[in-house]
């Protein structure tokens, strides 16, 4: 009886304590937010960030610290540039190359000057979402193996002690 109701608890906070533990160890190694909270952030290069307080309108880009663009709606990460609108639909560029940023006032002035054929905005909350599972899809997958595989091995520990002792 004891078993079977203590069980499932331990099962579950076992693996809960563990996910947690890893995730804040991605977070920690690959510089992405943990997911708790209101402040999310992911890396865009070494030297930017996309950061975001409360609700995807309130997203701003950071180089080494400091907000260079806020109001961010949408964006689009290449190899070495990143391509962006605000709220107000004002466009902006960054080579992350040069650490060059320009605005423009429309799309079709941010096409010209910078030579892009098609721009592929995307809304900045489903932009973060892909970013930060590019970022940490295999350390989460792993970290959810261990986790399942420890938590059986736990829960079967932990039955073996009461059963036989």
């Amino acid at each position: 009886m004891f078993l079977s109701i203590i069980t499932p608890f331990q099962a579950l906070y076992s693996f809960y304590i563990i996910m947690l533990i890893g995730s804040m160890f991605i977070s920690e190694t690959k510089n992405v937010d943990i997911g708790i909270g209101d402040y999310w952030h992911v890396p865009l290069s070494k030297s930017y960030q996309l950061s975001i307080i409360d609700i995807s309108e309130l997203a701003y880009i950071e180089y080494n610290g400091n907000s260079i663009f806020s109001e961010v709606s949408h964006l689009q990460l290449t190899d070495n540039n990143i391509y962006g609108r605000n709220n107000k639909n004002e466009y902006f560029y960054i080579n992350l190359t040069d650490n060059i940023s320009q605005t423009y006032l429309s799309e079709s002035e941010l096409k010209k000057k910078e030579n892009i054929a098609k721009l592929e905005l995307q809304e900045t909350q489903k932009f973060y979402n892909d970013r930060k599972w590019e970022i940490t899809k295999t350390p989460i997958i792993l970290t959810l193996i261990v986790s399942v595989i420890l938590t059986i091995l736990g829960v079967l520990i932990f039955c073996r002690l009461v059963l036989y002792d």
